[in-house]
């Protein structure tokens, strides 16, 4: 009998681990990296039954990845002994799945908290499929502007210069296009808001910065806790709409040419454009030099690189 699995989930840097991080301080979560099973790992369209081989190669790349994480995850020791409870269960043949696996997996990840977990934002383009698999999980989406969540993907490759990560910042700097991002944020907000109800509710960060008390108390409901925590110093209350002064009009304006519709049923305002809109054709030339590139950076990021592509813009 598996706990209650509980996904955050949203577009890139809409708050995925703040919320993380407030559920942790409640006691109820534990501080979990992002996992990348559907994607990384594993992928819906392989085989649903794998040998033991593969089952333990799937192992050894979900612990290498999950060593990005924080504390006991970043670990060398403590990702030694997980792997190998891991790898016990599949010699004595009590996980036979890809779907047994990730189970087990965020079981062993949630220590002694009551809840599973995982914070992998792109678990939303995967909510028919973990549906299917696992009909008791929770979706939790955290909605965010997506010209703030643009703006932070933007400015993220300099953290890794400063992290002396090269590769990893020169990958995000290729990644940067307003363009593909706006119709990767409209897409992930289409799913959650189809799909809201008693399995998938929708968070904005806007709210849960400006007043968390009220935010978690329709998170209680939704996830039967309570969340006892009196603190919320720790969360940044003016973290938003810093796109107005931070990103460039050009990218503004395209963002908000691709999905102007979207951003207004999600409550957010457009900014409006004088008559020098021509001007910004040039960025279009500009983002599709970079793609291939961007595309060949990434490729090693999926196990499935068609299929992950069609979800994030396919119809």
């Amino acid at each position: 009998m598996y706990s209650q699995i509980i996904l955050i989930t949203g577009y890139a840097r809409s708050g995925t681990k703040l919320l993380n991080k407030i559920l942790n301080r409640a006691g109820i979560v534990e501080y979990v990296p992002e996992f990348q099973f559907f994607e990384k790992i594993w992928s819906c369209t392989d085989p649903g039954i794998k040998t033991k081989a593969d089952l333990m190669n799937m192992i050894q790349r979900q612990c290498k990845a999950m060593r990005n994480g924080e504390g006991r995850f970043s670990d060398i020791n403590y990702m030694s002994e997980f792997a190998k409870k891991l790898q016990n269960k599949v010699k004595n043949r009590q996980i036979s799945s890809p779907i047994e696996l990730y189970q087990e997996i965020l079981l062993e990840a949630k220590a002694d908290y009551p809840l599973c977990i995982d914070t992998t934002p792109r678990n939303i383009y995967y909510y028919p499929e973990i549906r299917k698999a696992l009909p008791t999980t929770k979706f939790i989406f955290m909605q965010r502007d997506p010209r703030d969540c643009i703006l932070s993907q933007k400015k993220k490759y300099l953290l890794y210069i400063k992290k002396k990560r090269w590769f990893e910042a020169l990958r995000l700097w290729l990644n940067y296009n307003p363009i593909i991002m706006a119709k990767l944020w409209s897409k992930s907000y289409m799913i959650a808001s189809e799909n809201q109800g008693d399995n998938c509710i929708v968070v904005s960060y806007e709210s849960l910065t400006k007043d968390p008390k009220y935010a978690c108390s329709s998170l209680e409901k939704f996830l039967n806790v309570e969340i006892k925590l009196t603190d919320f110093d720790f969360i940044y209350s003016n973290n938003s709409k810093k796109w107005i002064t931070q990103l460039s009009s050009s990218d503004i304006y395209w963002i908000q040419r691709m999905i102007s519709t979207d951003i207004k049923k999600a409550g957010y305002e457009l900014k409006a454009f004088g008559g020098k809109r021509f001007l910004y054709g040039w960025k279009i030339l500009w983002y599709m030099l970079k793609m291939p590139l961007s595309l060949l950076v990434n490729l090693a990021r999926f196990k499935n690189p068609l299929n992950a592509i069609h979800r994030r813009l396919g119809s």
